[in-house]
């Protein structure tokens, strides 16, 4: 059971690694840019952000296009630690 635990946690972290260093290094002017970044479909990128918008790691910038309005991920943490016991 703490097994998979582990696996779950270095999932999430692999995926928090990925999305934090393409919001960093690319800078995408939209969610829809990120989800191209990242290869996966808007939908699911779109929750997952939000979930880093929650812990407090992006913050949103509202851009306006015309008639369309994209939010634009920013991320606002320069450092994350984290420490497991094992």
């Amino acid at each position: 059971m703490h097994l998979t635990f582990l696996y779950i946690s270095l999932f999430i972290l692999t995926k928090l690694d990925v999305f934090l260093y393409a919001l960093k290094s690319k800078n995408p002017k939209s969610i829809y840019a990120l989800a191209k970044l990242l290869g996966r479909d808007f939908k699911s990128v779109r929750e997952d952000i939000k979930v880093l918008e929650r812990f407090g790691f992006i913050e949103f910038h509202a851009k306006k296009t015309g008639k369309r309005e994209s939010l634009m991920p920013v991320l606002i943490v320069d450092k994350i630690q984290i420490d497991i016991d094992i």
